[in-house]
């Protein structure tokens, strides 16, 4: 890769820049804007766009004294007395692009993936809300498939590591001829400009006008959904003439708005491909159902559960402290079961949740950041405090999407245990039912 195509479309410190690359600022053609801008009593970073008080985001030592950015210090500090360097996107030469993948797409998703090829074309906002296992990511092959055959450089971005992990061998196996670039905060591997990238929302902060079309998938999932700093990098990541399309089973109601008053166009798809029903959770009440589990107590509900389960398990609990808890609980009452926990800050994250892919628990219990964009092909699923807050009505639909996902194992058992029925737990249920109600309506249902 040559040293310009390192800031085509991009927006760095000079210290993102790799070494062997980093005499390109110096050359004239690039662009070197103020890190952050100072207005009266506010400085305003220029990568994210977010807004603070100077004396809350000054430094003074005995070097120098300059303002800073907190929103965004995770992806490397944005400094006043530091700048950022751009090179304007030069685009791709069009070539034929074929996909690989030897699926059939049932009559709805075609509909759904013909009107997103004409979107690649057109241009626009357009909107897929499509149920949990409805088959969103084959629907994108076809205009994947347009865009890059156009010359268009396309980014697939999503606000979860895991859902970048869980596409990308999926999309090289859809398009083996085409290089990917994989962008998230710990990977390995250095960045090359390609055509095609697939990233989380964060580093779309890293690139300034770069892409034709952008697909941000699980559009309401945190923490993309309702932050002004995430919302301000898709936005400056895109070009002026650009199509943008969202993926999500469960539209925010900012999405439901627009979509109202005609800003965004929409397709729905109100059942999955194998066209067997969203399985709906069925709710059992236990009596001060945390404090147990906190006292080290096992409820005899949620032995009952595991004693019963038929499949693989996926249990979710509201968070790292009850995860790493129930785990050791479960592990002394059930030894020859295999048993493990995850949560956002574990290092080995990642080679769990393909352990659990490959059949290697028996049972994986997880936080939400397994709720949504991963898929194992025949569990049942459990949740524990289902009433709790961090459970809303789109994180439940999500977490009872993982189960029955897969053709040859179109159904699974979803289980919710509570102190009290939330109303974020009475949405969800109704959410689910009416989904499977207007898929029977439809004639989408066996």
């Amino acid at each position: 890769m040559e040293n310009g195509d390192y800031l085509k479309g991009r927006l760095l410190l000079e210290t993102e820049i790799v070494p062997a690359a980093r005499g390109i600022v110096r050359d004239t053609s690039v662009k070197c804007l103020p890190a952050m801008v100072e207005m009266a009593n506010q400085v305003q970073c220029t990568r994210c766009g977010s807004v603070h008080l100077k004396r809350q985001a000054v430094i003074v030592n005995q070097l120098a004294a300059f303002y800073y950015c907190p929103s965004c210090i995770q992806l490397g500090r944005i400094q006043s007395n530091l700048a950022l360097y751009h090179l304007p996107e030069t685009g791709f030469p069009p070539s034929k692009v074929t996909c690989f993948w030897q699926g059939r797409l049932s009559h709805e998703q075609n509909r759904i993936s013909e009107k997103l090829v004409q979107a690649v074309h057109d241009g626009g906002k357009y909107l897929v809300h499509a149920v949990t296992g409805a088959g969103k990511t084959e629907m994108l092959f076809a205009a994947i498939a347009a865009a890059l055959s156009l010359g268009k450089r396309l980014c697939l971005a999503s606000p979860r590591v895991d859902v970048c992990l869980e596409l990308y061998p999926r999309l090289q196996s859809a398009f083996p001829q085409q290089a990917i670039c994989l962008l998230y905060g710990k990977q390995p591997a250095p960045y090359q400009r390609t055509a095609f990238v697939l990233c989380t929302t964060h580093q779309l902060l890293r690139f300034y006008r770069a892409f034709d079309v952008l697909i941000l998938d699980e559009a309401d999932a945190y923490p993309y959904a309702g932050n002004a700093m995430l919302e301000h990098g898709c936005a400056q990541s895109i070009k002026e003439r650009n199509t943008l399309i969202f993926l999500t089973a469960t539209p925010t109601k900012k999405m439901q708005l627009t979509v109202t008053g005609k800003r965004l166009s929409v397709s729905r798809l109100p059942a999955r491909y194998h066209r067997y029903p969203l399985p709906e959770p069925v709710c059992h009440w236990v009596w001060q159902l945390p404090q147990q589990i906190l006292s080290g107590k096992l409820p005899k509900a949620l032995i009952a559960a595991v004693a019963q389960r038929q499949r693989q398990t996926l249990m979710f609990c509201p968070s790292i402290r009850q995860t790493e808890l129930l785990s050791a609980l479960l592990k002394r009452s059930f030894p020859a079961l295999r048993i493990d926990s995850v949560h956002a800050d574990d290092d080995e994250r990642e080679r769990k949740v393909a352990a659990m892919r490959e059949g290697a628990y028996d049972i994986l219990i997880s936080t939400t950041i397994l709720e949504r964009g991963v898929t194992f092909p025949n569990i049942d699923v459990l949740v524990v405090g289902s009433d709790h807050r961090v459970f809303s009505e789109s994180v439940l639909v999500q977490i009872a999407g993982r189960a029955g996902r897969s053709r040859e194992h179109p159904e699974g058992d979803v289980v919710f245990l509570h102190s009290g029925m939330s109303r974020e737990m009475k949405k969800a249920l109704r959410h689910i039912r009416r989904m499977n109600c207007r898929a029977a309506e439809r004639g989408l249902l066996r």
